[in-house]
């Protein structure tokens, strides 16, 4: 894909893990500008883990970028739930850090729907390939049994990832 017409999305660590664990992390960072908040650089850095230094390597030669949360920003009652990361990734939506939100927290997506934030999870990836023609139905399916091995998923968040319409996904292309 032209990097220049790439959509910058704004990634949460769970979802960067599970992409990373499911080896298409680095394919999203092709398709996708990859900003992340330095609380989720953080997280995804811890030494010692998996990833992480694939993680440190990726902010070096550009894969992601970091970005600091303003700190002055309020965070409004409906986000005290949220993690560290999530908040921030949201956040960085609002500062108009990004123009799409990739996160796996059921409390994150639902803030997410309610001030139209658009946004999807690791297991809409391999959807959102598909619909740009960079890979076919078969390899949808198997990049997608792969994700749910890492992630966990509700019934109708898998039924909804398998059958929802491409309009749904055009945010996103």
């Amino acid at each position: 894909m032209d990097r220049a017409m790439r959509r910058t999305a704004l990634v949460d660590s769970s979802s960067a893990i599970i992409l990373f664990k499911a080896c298409l992390f680095e394919y999203t960072a092709e398709y996708f500008r990859i900003v992340i908040p330095a609380s989720v650089f953080e997280e995804l850095t811890v030494g010692g883990r998996s990833g992480s230094e694939e993680f440190a390597r990726y902010r070096a030669d550009g894969s992601i970028q970091v970005r600091d949360t303003d700190p002055l920003l309020t965070v409004e009652g409906d986000m005290g739930g949220l993690d560290t990361g999530e908040r921030d990734t949201i956040l960085l939506y609002e500062a108009g850090s990004g123009e799409v939100i990739l996160l796996d927290d059921g409390k994150g997506a639902a803030i997410c729907r309610r001030r139209r934030i658009p946004h999807i999870n690791a297991l809409l990836v391999p959807r959102i390939f598909r619909r740009a023609g960079t890979i076919n139905v078969e390899e949808c399916e198997r990049q997608m049994a792969t994700i749910m091995i890492h992630g966990r998923y509700s019934d109708w968040v898998v039924d909804y990832a398998r059958s929802c319409p491409d309009d749904d996904l055009a945010d996103f292309a």
